[in-house]
């Protein structure tokens, strides 16, 4: 590594696009990567202890003063935060999502983060729950960037669809699937019989699919399980509107659930679909009521009530549509993501060095 600029190493679990943790992961890499203001290197961490050992290791005797080190997770921070020590320790920039660093949680396991140099949260959501267990932690937050979309025709038909995409884990039952289901009950009594698109699959499937042939809705509800990218688009491209009514779910020791930030909003958005959302979590930062889709409480009634008001004012859902095309391209750019980025690093670097 050169001796001219700073040598950054980035240390993930993963670097690929199958989850959130994963996307940012590889946002990181790749900007730090092609950075001209750092010599990085990316490192993955494994999950088998031994050979974690092994990172651990070489880590000790390769990370020291002039280095930042960039942590993927909280958790891999805290296998590492005792590694150094004294004036020789490199800067520590650790990056923060959601419900591992929510509540008791969050305090129980990410104990290490008051002793980063940075602590980067992806919302101001989770900022705020971090200086909650925290108050001493050095806290910023980093917007994410969102690819431009393939060009994909808009294929909405003469029908009213609407689309989720997420996964389908047993422990995710916040991401709002259940209230989306319920909502279409709702609507089904009204005489307004909604196709609904679900992409994404887990052990959770089961029993939504359970739960749709209950309320009546088996054939209204199509499960796609996991699609590639081109099927993904042709999805959005026919349905009018996205719902993920993801809302925060507090428990005393075990993990929240919730979203600590919400890329697929923004994908959404990207691609001109009105969105639904809870109004609490990092999600709530990615929808502007009103102009990019609706704020809600997670309660099926006001969930349906806003599908059918879409419903009934295609004008409204392209407006929304529109406007949430705008907001995504001010705001969530690569160029924004990059300067954030390379600032906080080269501060991290800076304060560990007493500049």
């Amino acid at each position: 590594m050169s001796r001219s600029k700073p040598s950054v190493i980035v240390l993930g679990w993963e670097f690929s696009r199958t989850g959130g943790v994963q996307e940012v992961s590889r946002q990181v890499a790749e900007t730090l990567s092609r950075s001209t203001a750092f010599d990085a290197r990316v490192v993955q961490y494994p999950r088998i202890e031994k050979f974690a050992a092994v990172v651990r290791m070489w880590l000790a005797r390769t990370a020291g003063r002039g280095t930042a080190c960039v942590f993927m997770h909280p958790h891999i921070f805290e296998e590492c935060a005792g590694l150094w020590s004294g004036a020789n320790a490199p800067a520590t920039v650790v990056w923060a999502y959601g419900s591992d660093v929510w509540g008791e949680f969050g305090r129980r396991y990410a104990s290490a983060l008051p002793t980063a140099t940075r602590v980067i949260a992806i919302s101001g959501y989770t900022a705020a729950r971090v200086l909650e267990n925290f108050p001493e932690a050095d806290v910023s937050v980093i917007r994410l960037a969102v690819d431009d979309p393939p060009t994909v025709a808009r294929d909405v038909g003469p029908g009213f669809e609407i689309v989720t995409v997420a996964r389908l884990a047993g422990d995710e039952e916040a991401k709002g699937h259940d209230l989306v289901l319920r909502a279409l009950g709702l609507l089904a009594a009204r005489g307004l019989r909604i196709p609904y698109h679900v992409v994404g699959t887990g052990p959770d499937q089961p029993r939504l699919v359970r739960m749709a042939r209950d309320l009546g809705l088996a054939d209204q509800v199509i499960f796609h399980g996991y699609v590639p990218d081109d099927e993904k688009e042709r999805i959005y491209a026919r349905s009018a509107a996205f719902v993920m009514p993801s809302h925060v779910v507090r428990r005393d020791r075990a993990p929240w659930s919730g979203e600590g930030f919400g890329l697929v909003y923004l994908e959404a958005a990207l691609r001109g679909l009105p969105v639904i959302a809870c109004d609490e979590g990092g999600q709530a930062e990615c929808v502007v009521d009103g102009t990019t889709g609706f704020l809600v409480r997670p309660d099926p009634e006001v969930i349906a009530d806003r599908i059918a008001h879409l419903a009934s004012h295609p004008d409204e859902c392209s407006r929304l549509g529109e406007g949430g095309r705008e907001f995504v391209r001010r705001r969530f750019t690569p160029a924004h993501f990059r300067a954030d980025l390379e600032r906080i690093v080269s501060e991290a670097v800076g304060k560990r060095a007493g500049r």
